[in-house]
């Protein structure tokens, strides 16, 4: 049964829905409650007829909707004056990377509608001219291009997007693997992040209807399966092996693969582990946390209560006054360098505004239900 005090306040009905809606989240049939009357504890009982929960109900979830919004009133309030967003590194990739996150993230808390169809009109100029060629910009554009406007919208540059991100995967079915310098398989952070995005994108671009090659997926998912194994004795701090093992696993529930299937379990058990300290990963920390946040929601209600107690409290602790984001706390940080051209208040802040838009039931992330038809 649950079990909790109510706080004394004139009215606390508030608290007690709120009570009750985390205990019916839990699955809990009865429910205890403590409260004081005339200087003396009291408790009483109640039962709820509980029903089947797929998605679980929001906790707290005007207290996540704030956050959101004053992250989303942030990124609106520092785009540029042509609809993009600053990255650390002003280059043009990094720029479209940004920019289509922070799109995606205004898009999803649904704020600032006109801010979000400035950044359309600046993504969708940039493909046209000058293009596109990196595999990472294909990937965030997709998402972003596809969850704002839904094929048949923009599907020549979609398919621009598609093309890149065949054309430019390596042999061993990564994108932008690390060079080494040997021929043997190695562990790699970098390749497997981004193997790890562009699967992303091609599940949520495949959930709005633009299906995505799979050959190509079957390569990328048997390189995710050989970076898993070799992760195991790798040199790379635990919270980055949980951090990329999240994002596979995300990635791959997207793509509708089976939740039991040996991978996904264990690529998820890798996560779940150390779910609370994956944002605190030594490199790519930031979008760590999202992965954490999106493999803890897709497995249902106990995972992600257990994981969305920890996740508010960061949440609250790193948000300025003005809506953006401090960064957490990192011993020994070992950035990527593709994560230093990226990283900055802007990436921080749109990362943060969509692990709060979680407590909602429709972020594109959750809809994977069956088992994609390939595997």
């Amino acid at each position: 049964s649950g079990e909790a005090m109510l706080p004394t306040k004139e009215d606390p009905t508030v608290d007690l829905m709120r009570l009750v809606e985390g205990e019916v989240s839990a699955q809990q049939p009865e429910i205890l409650i403590h409260y004081i009357r005339g200087g003396n504890l009291k408790t009483v009982s109640t039962s709820v007829e509980l029903v089947p929960l797929e998605q679980g109900l929001p906790l707290a979830i005007e207290r996540y909707r704030q956050i959101a919004s004053r992250a989303a009133a942030y990124l609106a309030e520092h785009q540029a004056d042509d609809g993009s967003f600053a990255p650390a590194a002003d280059d043009q990739d990094a720029r479209l990377i940004v920019s289509s996150l922070c799109g995606l993230a205004m898009h999803e808390v649904g704020d600032h509608p006109d801010a979000v169809q400035q950044c359309v009109a600046y993504v969708t100029s940039q493909i046209d001219d000058p293009g596109i060629s990196d595999p990472l910009v294909a990937a965030y554009v997709l998402m972003f291009l596809v969850e704002v406007d839904p094929p048949p919208a923009h599907t020549e540059r979609l398919a621009r997007c598609l093309q890149v991100i065949r054309e430019s995967q390596t042999e061993s079915g990564a994108w932008l693997p690390q060079a080494h310098d040997d021929d043997e398989p190695a562990c790699d952070p970098q390749g497997t992040f981004a193997t790890n995005q562009v699967l992303l994108a091609l599940g949520i671009a495949e959930r709005d209807g633009f299906v995505g090659p799979n050959d190509v997926i079957e390569k990328a998912v048997a390189y995710l399966k050989t970076q898993a194994r070799l992760r195991i004795a790798a040199d790379l701090d635990r919270r980055t092996k949980a951090g990329l093992s999240a994002g596979s696993a995300a990635a791959m529930v997207v793509l509708n693969m089976d939740r039991a299937d040996p991978l996904v379990t264990r690529l998820s058990k890798e996560a779940f582990r150390l779910a609370e300290d994956i944002p605190q990963s030594r490199m790519l920390a930031v979008p760590h946390g999202l992965a954490a946040a999106l493999i803890s929601r897709q497995s249902g209600v106990a995972t992600w209560i257990d994981h969305h107690r920890h996740a508010k409290l960061m949440l609250s602790q790193l948000q300025r006054a003005d809506g953006s984001f401090e960064s957490v706390p990192i011993q020994q940080p070992q950035p990527l360098e593709w994560e230093q051209r990226v990283a900055g208040d802007c990436w921080r802040t749109a990362h943060y505004a969509l692990i709060a838009q979680l407590q909602e039931p429709g972020l594109a992330a959750f809809s994977a239900e069956q088992s994609h038809p390939m595997l």
